[in-house]
């Protein structure tokens, strides 16, 4: 039997090398690899590994790990719009592009932002009382999504 760690990097792997669309899928991987687990602590170890879905060309979600979410060439050409009111922030996405690229705003912790939260084509996101001013904000955006 393989410890937790030894699961987790083979959870990794097999998303890294794989275009996988779910839990089960995923667990009867696994499962046929020798290890020994269920449903919830698969479920577990994805929110631990960070794993969002993401679609590809062709409207098919598949899983994709945070740290690899920046090597997703296609990420940033999902985003639509950035438009603010008051201390929110209303990103627009095409489908299935608002959940990864909330991973990645939400991975840079910054002290602007309070919460995010994210539908299949949307992201909503609240500011600090002290943090309007939206150019600061949409820059730190774009660095997020674009890079730059």
């Amino acid at each position: 039997m393989e410890g937790k760690q030894d699961r987790l990097q083979r959870i990794k792997d097999i998303i890294a090398s794989k275009k996988i669309s779910g839990q089960e899928e995923l667990l009867n991987i696994l499962v046929d690899e020798g290890y020994v687990t269920t449903q919830s602590t698969l479920s577990r170890d994805l929110k631990a590994l960070q794993v969002a879905k993401i679609s590809d060309e062709d409207g098919l979600y598949y899983y994709v790990i945070k740290e690899n979410l920046k090597g997703v060439h296609s990420l940033e050409g999902g985003l639509q719009s950035i438009d603010f009111s008051g201390n929110m922030v209303v990103i627009k996405t095409l489908p299935g592009y608002a959940n990864p690229l909330a991973v990645l705003i939400d991975g840079y912790n910054h002290n602007m932002l309070l919460s995010s939260v994210a539908g299949d084509d949307t992201i909503l996101i609240v500011l600090k009382e002290d943090n309007h001013d939206r150019a600061t904000v949409k820059a730190f955006l774009e660095l997020v999504i674009y890079g730059r």
